[in-house]
């Protein structure tokens, strides 16, 4: 009896162990991951937030194989790991979960790409149970996003004037000043006791310039005489 139970125990230690296929008609894989963003375009300085989702195959197609021992990890564009707390860590075929705003992440210069976009990554992996041996499976999601370029600042010109413009002056009348006329006086006579006198010779009278005076027109002094000499013209 004894020589039984050790035959039976070194076949079944030389046996190898079989996993079980799950369920019996599945024919593959199907474990899969998706990210999304909270924005396709940021500016230095703003926020993004991540969602992911999980899946096992789809409902109207091959059927998948169960996936067991999920882990999901999000890798945002600063190089941080951030594994994500998951509601299931078991799928079978069909069965999706989705996780909105699972993480945020604040947008940095250092961390742009040369594409000039912000890359994040999310990795999903699991157990499938397939064919007589189960195997490791699963899917990674990259997403970028555009890195938008601040507007520059410019100053608007002020349209107040920055000083004020002095006002044109009315032409002021000053008549013209005539010269007075001093007459010369020359003595004659007076010799040998006779009667004298003088000759008054007078000085000629300067004639004065004439002077146009033009009343304040309102127009600027450039255009003042243009004004007038059109009315001239015309005999006012």
């Amino acid at each position: 009896m004894k020589k039984i139970i050790i035959f039976l125990l070194l076949i079944s230690w030389i046996t190898p162990t079989y996993a079980h296929r799950s369920p019996e008609d599945c024919t593959g894989s199907g474990l899969g991951v998706n990210l999304y963003t909270s924005t396709s375009q940021v500016y230095i300085g703003e926020s993004i937030s991540y969602s992911v989702g999980v899946y096992n195959g789809i409902t109207d197609g091959p059927i998948s194989c169960d996936a067991t021992d999920i882990l999901v990890s999000l890798i945002t564009p600063d190089g941080v790991d951030h594994p994500i707390t998951l509601s299931r860590t078991t799928l079978t075929n069909g069965q999706a979960d989705y996780y909105p705003s699972v993480v945020t992440y604040v947008s940095r210069s250092q961390d742009i790409t040369v594409l000039n976009t912000l890359k994040a990554t999310v990795f999903g992996t699991g157990t499938i149970h397939q064919n007589e041996t189960n195997s490791i499976g699963g899917s990674n999601q990259g997403v970028n996003t555009e890195v938008l370029t601040a507007p520059s600042q410019t100053t608007t010109p002020s349209s107040t004037p920055t000083s004020t413009p002095s006002p044109v002056s009315s032409p002021v009348y000053t008549p013209p000043t005539t010269p007075t006329a001093t007459p010369t006086v020359t003595p004659i006579g007076g010799g040998g006791g006779g009667g004298g006198g003088f000759i008054i010779t007078p000085t000629p009278e300067v004639t004065p310039q004439p002077f146009t005076y033009f009343p304040n027109t309102g127009l600027p002094p450039s255009k003042t005489g243009i004004f007038w000499s059109i009315l001239s013209f015309f005999g006012f």
